[in-house]
């Protein structure tokens, strides 16, 4: 698994549009999967404060 690679790329679509959901809740997935649990949530509930109705980081956050 290339996580650095991941990373790289959900920073870059957060750097091109900030109020990307899906690049927050990936960006999420990614720390998650690399053991910064604290950052996970932070990008999960990122992703929620732009829309609240983005269900997977919702459910996302609730398995940390």
């Amino acid at each position: 698994k290339d996580f650095n690679n991941a990373l790289a790329d959900a920073n870059k679509a957060i750097e091109i549009d900030q109020k990307n959901v899906i690049a927050h809740h990936h960006k999420g997935l990614i720390l998650k999967e690399q053991g910064k649990y604290d950052e996970a949530i932070a990008e999960y509930n990122k992703a929620i404060s732009l829309d609240k109705n983005y269900f997977y980081s919702y459910a996302d956050k609730i398995q940390e």
